[in-house]
């Protein structure tokens, strides 16, 4: 299916790794801004309302968009992993009962760029295992959503 993501979108992913832009709106100096940078990237290109801290919000603010390119309207959709191209965001399981949930946007050759703890700034992963600046440690990918067209 045909992705709705605007043109730039991927280079301004990539531009933002080592970037503390995002850092000051999280209360935690940046440890916690994997759901701030994704949502901040998106709403730059108003794929999404508003910029959100958490991962679940920010899944939920996706329901709410209906991105428009000329004629036609595109929707951000739930998809199999298998499906996954440039521009969809994957959200990784929680490690442990009270951890959060962990999201990133893909960026092609089974790299994803998200919010490191450690380094409390977007870094390039892998799409497997995102180490998130500390011992590496295999989360489960949960979700993957992409913004389709509308049929």
């Amino acid at each position: 299916m045909r992705r709705g993501y605007p043109d730039g979108f991927i280079n301004r992913v990539i531009s933002k790794i080592g970037s503390e832009e995002y850092r000051s709106l999280d209360e935690y100096d940046g440890r916690f801004a994997c759901a701030i940078f994704v949502s901040g990237v998106l709403k730059d290109f108003r794929l999404i309302h508003h910029q959100h801290d958490k991962v679940q919000v920010v899944i939920h603010g996706l329901s709410l968009v209906d991105h428009v390119v000329g004629k036609d309207h595109f929707k951000w959709k739930e998809i199999e992993l298998k499906d996954i191209k440039p521009g969809d965001l994957i959200v990784y399981e929680r490690k442990k009962k009270y951890a959060c949930y962990h999201i990133g946007i893909y960026i092609g050759d089974d790299e994803v760029v998200s919010n490191s703890w450690k380094s409390r700034t977007p870094i390039k992963h892998s799409i497997d295992s995102p180490t998130l600046g500390m011992v590496k440690r295999k989360r489960e990918i949960a979700q993957v959503f992409a913004l389709l067209k509308e049929e």
